[in-house]
């Protein structure tokens, strides 16, 4: 059985337990509601029970949302209102967020392979192990296997379960 409130209650201890948070959203509505919602919660919490508010504001955001906060979608909740109600860290002090104005399946695969380049490009012992198990490896044509199993693994994560690998 799905709990709401026991959910919101983990949600809000893993929040309170860290020093800096960000969030990371597809969509406007419930997945931006529900990641937001629990500044307030734990506002209201502190005030209720007497004990102490831990809760730090996001300092870092992504949306990718096709909807301009105009139209009167996202309840017209943009990051940057959301700093108003403080749920977000203010740019001036530090927080950094941004509103990609665009279909998710344009922008995800295109962040995903993004950040798999920089993975690869940025963390050198992922590719010192790669590099060794390569050594290990006597035959030439099992080399090559596993580095297009490792392609293929990359880009089906880039591009969803359902996707071509061969593409």
């Amino acid at each position: 059985v799905y709990d709401a409130f026991k959910d919101l209650r983990d949600f809000a201890d893993l929040i309170e337990a860290q020093d800096t948070t960000g969030i990371f959203t597809i969509g406007g509505g419930v997945p931006r509601n529900w990641a937001q919602q629990v500044g307030p919660y734990l506002d209201l919490r502190s005030l209720r029970t007497g004990g102490g508010n831990n809760f730090k504001p996001y300092k870092y955001a992504i949306r990718i949302c096709p909807d301009p906060a105009h139209f009167g979608h996202l309840s017209g909740c943009t990051y940057s209102e959301s700093v108003s109600w403080g749920k977000f860290v203010a740019a001036e002090d530090g927080g950094r967020w941004v509103e990609v104005l665009t279909d998710a399946t344009i922008a995800w695969p295109l962040i995903t392979q993004a950040v798999c380049q920089r993975l690869a490009r940025d963390f050198p012992p992922a590719r010192q192990r790669f590099a060794q198990s390569e050594v290990d490896v006597a035959d030439y044509r099992q080399v090559r296997q596993k580095r297009r199993v490792l392609e293929r693994e990359c880009h089906v994560a880039t591009l969803g379960r359902n996707a071509d690998p061969a593409a």
